[in-house]
């Protein structure tokens, strides 16, 4: 089953979350922060580690595990593709950035 991407917000730098545990859609975020702070009081990590899950998950579709359970996270495809030409040129231009 295809699980459902969020609409792109007016600002185009803001990565809107959607956070699916188990296949069922919890919560959808604005941004990226909203979504760390969802995930801040459920994880005894650091907030780097929140950071890099996040953006793993939502730009490269790859599941968190967490207390047996699984959590999935989509944004719309353009701010995806978008994702991936920025870490392109950032390696080419030497600027530092996930």
């Amino acid at each position: 089953m295809e699980l459902r991407q969020p609409k792109p917000h007016k600002n185009p730098n803001w990565i809107p979350i959607i956070i699916y545990k188990n296949g069922i859609e919890v919560a959808e975020f604005r941004n990226l922060q909203q979504a760390f702070r969802y995930f801040r009081p459920l994880v005894s990590t650091s907030n780097t580690h929140i950071y890099d899950f996040l953006t793993v998950g939502v730009f490269e579709f790859e599941p968190y595990s967490l207390n047996s359970d699984l959590y999935e996270f989509r944004t719309y495809d353009e701010r995806r593709k978008r994702h991936f030409v920025e870490l392109k040129l950032n390696k080419e231009t030497g600027r530092k950035g996930r």
